[in-house]
């Protein structure tokens, strides 16, 4: 969502596979949290 764009952004400080990764931990923290409130 938006913090994917937001961390996928060129603007990013993080190289290309930090990013991804961060990219990915982020969207798997959210998922879980959503999973967890909509319980």
């Amino acid at each position: 969502g938006i913090f994917h764009c937001r961390i996928s952004s060129p603007l990013s400080p993080y190289p290309n596979t930090t990013d991804r990764l961060l990219g990915r931990h982020i969207n798997k923290s959210l998922s879980m949290i959503h999973l967890l409130i909509n319980s």
